[in-house]
């Protein structure tokens, strides 16, 4: 099951002079990404473009050899993409992380993001932090990952209702020493629309401003389907950065 149509966009959003995330399309290697840096000019933007890096080189390393070893986590019920991918966030959280601990506080970076490799029919989705992940099928809308934030992790000085507190991602690559993500596989079927995306593009539309512009693009290109995503964010208040991917099978 190959993917018929996709369409990619990251922009600084309506508020910000500057872009903290990227993202990647590769449909040789089936890999794609959704990425959010964090940390400021010239810190979190440099972080999400070394991470995205880091972690395709060492994906493709690790599935092109057949033999090759598993250096931080296996599990046998993962397909051999799927271990990969975990391995290979593991690996630039940990690069990420060490380049952390040699700087300044306020010099340290964190990415947050949907991560997502394909393998045969099925499609491998890991979430880290604040993302969204959502499958349209059969013109239903299919809830894969919508970030929740968990207050219990941070700082219990601060208010649940803390405008600063509910931006920080309760997990992130090279922000805290433990790694916390979670897996979801996805078999894909004809006619799936999967949207992968950071906070900024949907964080303040609900499940059913979403459902209507994505049912709308078999009738319309995935541009402008995506775009009318940013719009709706935007006009809702997002003063964030924006990036997300639409894949179509």
């Amino acid at each position: 099951m190959d993917v018929k149509r996709y369409y990619a966009n990251t922009t600084q959003g309506p508020y910000l002079n500057l872009n903290e995330d990227t993202c990647l399309c590769d449909l040789e290697n089936q890999l794609y990404m959704v990425i959010d840096g964090f940390g400021g000019a010239g810190i979190g933007d440099r972080a999400a473009n070394l991470v995205k890096e880091q972690l395709k080189s060492f994906y493709i390393k690790t599935t092109e050899d057949i033999d090759a070893t598993m250096p931080f986590y296996f599990n046998f019920h993962y397909n051999l993409e799927l271990n990969a991918l975990v391995n290979a966030l593991i690996c630039s959280h940990r690069l990420l992380l060490k380049d952390n601990e040699e700087k300044k506080i306020s010099q340290r970076a964190g990415v947050s993001g949907i991560f997502a490799c394909q393998s045969k029919g099925i499609l491998n989705i890991i979430s880290v932090g604040s993302s969204f992940c959502y499958l349209l099928r059969d013109e239903e809308l299919i809830r894969v990952f919508a970030h929740e934030h968990d207050f219990s992790l941070l700082n219990n000085s601060r208010e649940i209702n803390d405008p600063l507190a509910s931006k920080i991602p309760y997990s992130a690559l090279g922000m805290y020493y433990q790694l916390d993500y979670s897996v979801k596989e996805v078999k894909v079927q004809p006619g799936d629309c999967l949207l992968l995306a950071t906070d900024g593009a949907l964080d303040r539309l609900d499940k059913h401003q979403i459902q209507r512009i994505l049912l709308n693009i078999s009738n319309d290109n995935l541009m402008s389907s995506l775009q009318s995503l940013f719009n709706s964010n935007n006009s809702s208040g997002n003063k964030d950065n924006q990036s997300a991917i639409i894949l179509e099978y």
